[in-house]
């Protein structure tokens, strides 16, 4: 799994973000960040997402960091879901370890 580490001596740049809502079947569109990194908190569940290579079920209440210059695309349909999205830049080289 892969972890970011966020110092927070510099604050971090917010740059959009809302909450989505879909009360049928719905998938995530293909997007690559640019420098940003997005949080999503899971409210109802399941969320299908493809980051990277690597294929993922957000439940509810779980949070997902997407890193900088990822590609991010849902992989199935979810068939109702709800989240918090935010995009956000860091003002530092970030750490990105691999455990």
């Amino acid at each position: 799994m892969l972890f970011s580490t966020f110092t927070l001596s510099k604050t971090l740049l917010y740059y959009k973000g809302g909450e989505f809502k879909a009360d049928g079947p719905w998938k995530h569109k293909e997007m690559f960040h640019k420098g940003d990194y997005e949080l999503i908190f899971c409210i109802k569940d399941p969320l299908y997402l493809q980051v990277g290579n690597e294929r993922l079920t957000l439940r509810q209440n779980e949070i997902l960091i997407v890193p900088p210059f990822t590609t991010m695309v849902g992989y199935k349909k979810s068939a109702n879901v709800d989240f918090y999205w935010v995009h956000f830049f860091s003002q530092q080289q970030e750490k990105m370890l691999n455990v």
